[in-house]
């Protein structure tokens, strides 16, 4: 970068395929949207809360949570790419890159409900074996890059697997007992509030972890 700055026309031209890979799919899925009639187009476009008739903090926690999740991939995936430039330090950004799919993986299932609604009545999928899966490529993830774990504050990383582990467990535990019995041990707060400080902690080794490690770098 200099002073001086760059012109309009410049920009144009050093950005046009990164402008068209923005607009061009944007573009197309909007028209496609707009192809379906007002209705869906209200459907999918409009705000949940409006559409539902919701007052604002309707779900709250389980929306920052999934914007915990977002900064903690986000963090990953930022300085990932950033320490990928980095001689030396290609361990590192692959461990960050791949905790940050794992993350993104998580963050979809969190969001659009995958394993409570997609899975379990649209895909014949139990959602134990869901579960099973996310803990296999969780465990593949812990084995693969045990090294880089061990040599960081992983107590904060135990715990928050430890917290989303036992959000799963009685989120399973709501299938073989009554709705009635399950809001009797106060399962909502539960599974909710660990998964919500297991989130939160997840969020909080990544950010640390990526500060040490960019500070390391310099």
């Amino acid at each position: 970068m200099n002073g001086s700055g760059v012109s309009i026309s410049g920009q144009l031209r050093s950005l046009k395929w990164l402008l068209a890979a923005i607009y061009l799919p944007t573009l197309l899925v909007l028209t496609g949207i707009g192809a379906l009639g007002e209705d869906w187009a209200a459907f999918l476009l409009r705000d949940t809360h409006s559409l539902a008739g919701l007052p604002f903090f309707a779900g709250a926690l389980s929306n920052i949570g999934v914007l915990l999740w977002t900064v903690a991939l986000a963090v990953c995936l930022f300085c990932g790419v950033v320490l990928r430039r980095t001689p030396g330090h290609d361990e590192a950004s692959k461990f960050l890159l791949s905790a940050g799919a794992l993350t993104t993986l998580l963050t979809v299932d969190d969001f659009f409900l995958l394993h409570e609604d997609l899975f379990r009545h649209y895909v014949p999928l139990p959602e134990a074996l869901v579960f099973g899966i996310y803990g296999a490529a969780a465990v593949a993830f812990l084995v693969r890059y045990r090294r880089i774990i061990l040599a960081s504050e992983y107590l904060l990383l135990l715990l928050a697997l430890l917290l989303l582990a036992m959000s799963v467990a009685v989120d399973l535990f709501q299938n073989v007992v009554s709705t009635e019995q399950y809001q009797v041990i106060g399962g909502y707060v539960l599974e909710d509030g660990f998964k919500f400080t297991g989130i939160l902690t997840w969020m909080v080794y990544f950010i640390r972890l990526c500060d040490q490690l960019l500070a390391r770098r310099l």
